[in-house]
């Protein structure tokens, strides 16, 4: 976890809840493992492509733009709501042809205090993060037919790593599904898509 969020790495941090979840699954396992059983557990980025079409309930949709890193690469730019989290903002991505979609993580810069701040000489109100405090995953074939939520939390941190049983889709939606007044806005930057075979537990 230390190499994860330190040296330059923006990973999320691997947390005691995660370590039981794999000992459990993998609890029959009495045999040392492959490199390619290995490989094929842990989850594929997807490589943002221009085709990708992305969508948001509020302000200007983040857009899928040119990048340096690697060279000629496409990305996802940044996007905000520009107002305080409220139930039922989303943000949504369109992929060109289904995958078998099973996390999404992003980055959630701190964003100002609480509303007014400091405001006539009271006490300084700390940065918030601007990661959403409620939030619910569907996936879709058609961007019409939602499933059943996939996921559901809260994020209090400022990189959010989602993961659900993988599921084929074309559409991803995370909806926003709590109220917050005077809380800084949802952002997400540097937003990531990972596939995974449907087979893996």
């Amino acid at each position: 976890s230390y190499i994860r969020t330190n040296l330059t790495n923006n990973a999320f941090t691997v947390t005691p809840e995660m370590v039981a979840r794999v000992r459990a699954s993998t609890a029959g396992r009495s045999t040392p493992w492959t490199y390619p059983e290995l490989a094929a557990s842990v989850p594929r980025l997807l490589v943002p492509q221009a085709s990708w079409r992305v969508t948001a309930s509020h302000r200007a949709p983040s857009r899928i733009g040119m990048t340096g890193e690697p060279a000629g690469a496409f990305d996802f730019e940044g996007w905000t709501t520009g107002t305080a989290q409220e139930s039922g903002m989303w943000w949504q991505v369109e992929l060109p042809a289904a995958e078998n979609l099973a996390e999404i993580h992003f980055y959630s810069p701190n964003g100002a205090g609480g509303a007014g701040g400091r405001g006539r000489g009271g006490p300084a109100v700390p940065p918030q993060t601007t990661a959403p405090r409620g939030y619910r995953i569907l996936l879709s074939m058609d961007g019409t037919t939602w499933s059943a939520p996939v996921a559901e939390g809260a994020a209090n941190g400022n990189m959010t790593a989602i993961t659900w049983a993988p599921a084929r889709a074309r559409f991803l939606r995370i909806t926003q599904t709590s109220t917050v007044p005077g809380s800084p806005a949802w952002s997400m930057l540097e937003t990531k898509l990972y596939v995974r075979p449907v087979t893996q537990p």
